[in-house]
């Protein structure tokens, strides 16, 4: 028996918008009980904009509080995270690049951050605007056009920047999954290892290194978890891992689970994602 349903609709953004590699969607979901679920760290900012009910969430791996919000970011240092919800949720997740979230936010999303940062603590009036046309559409076509409005708008009005160095930096490591060493970055860039490592703390919030472990996960875990199914030895091999238990080391310090967990962790209807119940089974 079906006892949830969700769909996912992209947003189409204007060229401004896309220019600055921004990616944002909606989604839809519904379920008879609560939903629980694990959201893993990211290599980007995360922008969570509910358009009903505000959602609940604590930390996955360490003591945290809980807090509930219908609007937030999570930077490069937020780490897991059980977020839940009453059942039925439309929301809208946008992802931004280290550029271009700086852009919108500055120095914001670049301070040390134990949790998700209430988006109206930052842009109190514009984020009230944004809430109230979501709750008040209908249609995904006309919250996902108020999404790109707030996006554009921000960017438009923005005089902040990063450094060309460290825009080339970032794009380097993000090519490379995180493979680049650190030394050669700063080589390329004329920079010392010291002097990198202060502007990315700066600009990124993060150090080099915590930023390439974090884009090899990511792409450790989109291997693990896709259809192809390639053995643990290989994915490891093709990451930069050193070896197999090097690999499984990194995914349980980023999701408290081994990638042969996070590869069967799945709900037991139609819904996506990772279950929380994951983490207490471990």
């Amino acid at each position: 028996m079906k006892i949830g349903s969700w769909a996912y609709v992209p947003g189409s953004p204007s060229k401004s918008v896309h220019d600055w590699g921004c990616v944002f969607g909606g989604f839809s979901e519904s379920a008879a009980t609560p939903i629980h679920r694990l959201e893993l760290p990211a290599a980007a900012t995360v922008i969570i904009l509910c358009c009903g009910e505000p959602i609940t969430l604590k930390p996955a791996l360490t003591l945290g509080s809980t807090t509930r919000l219908s609007a937030f970011c999570a930077g490069l240092q937020i780490q897991a995270q059980c977020v839940a919800h009453a059942g039925i949720n439309d929301c809208v997740e946008i992802r931004l690049p280290p550029l271009a979230s700086y852009a919108m936010f500055g120095g914001v999303v670049t301070e040390v951050h134990s949790a998700p940062i209430n988006l109206f603590d930052i842009a109190p009036q514009q984020t009230g605007v944004l809430l109230d046309r979501l709750s008040s559409t209908g249609s995904w076509q006309g919250r996902l056009a108020a999404v790109d409005n707030f996006l554009a708008r921000g960017f438009a009005e923005s005089t902040r920047r990063i450094p060309a160095e460290l825009s080339w930096a970032w794009q380097t490591l993000e090519r490379s999954h995180g493979q680049t060493s650190i030394a050669a970055v700063a080589r390329a860039v004329g920079w010392s290892e010291r002097h990198l490592v202060n502007r990315f703390v700066a600009y990124f919030g993060v150090r080099p290194k915590a930023l390439a472990r974090r884009l090899r996960f990511s792409h450790a875990y989109n291997l693990v978890a896709a259809p192809a199914g390639l053995d643990f030895s290989t994915i490891a091999v093709e990451v930069g891992y050193s070896d197999q238990s090097h690999m499984i080391r990194e995914f349980q310090s980023f999701s408290g689970l081994t990638p042969a967990a996070l590869r069967v962790a799945r709900f037991n209807d139609d819904l996506p994602g990772i279950p929380a119940a994951a983490i207490l089974q471990r």
